[in-house]
């Protein structure tokens, strides 16, 4: 009987890594490699194949306010130096933020679908370093 509880625990161990791992799992599969980790409430419902655009959308059921707070969050966690906001509607229902780190830059948009649901998208490009002044 005590071979059979240790058996168990060890069932258990393996189920929790591969419940916490299942995420990454399924984001390598897209080719996705995120670099930073989605909110909690976040729900990913779509990523780019080829890796061009948008690389990953989804929806967070959560006020347009949460979202934004939890967005800031999780990429000041991953070392990321926030940049700016423009607003791309009047209210701010459509919210376009910007990151860097490194030679990174990461785009991010929020759009209020209502009271408590708010879409996202993010992708990524890399900035390009200026030798010269423009003319």
């Amino acid at each position: 009987m005590m071979g059979g509880q240790s058996e168990m625990r060890v069932m258990v161990w393996v189920l929790v890594v591969a419940f916490i791992l299942s995420p990454l799992a399924g984001a390598a599969s897209y080719g996705l490699s995120r670099p930073f980790a989605l909110p909690v409430a976040a729900k990913s419902t779509e990523t780019s194949k080829d890796g061009k655009g948008w690389l990953e959308s989804g929806i967070m059921r959560v006020s347009f306010v949460q979202t934004e707070a939890s967005f800031k969050a999780a990429m000041a966690q991953r070392g990321w130096r926030y940049i700016h906001a423009v607003a791309l509607r009047k209210g701010n229902t459509h919210t376009l933020y910007t990151w860097r780190r490194g030679s990174n830059e990461l785009t991010l948009m929020l759009r209020r679908i209502d009271v408590n649901r708010t879409a996202f998208s993010w992708g990524l490009s890399k900035t390009e370093k200026r030798k010269g002044k423009s003319k």
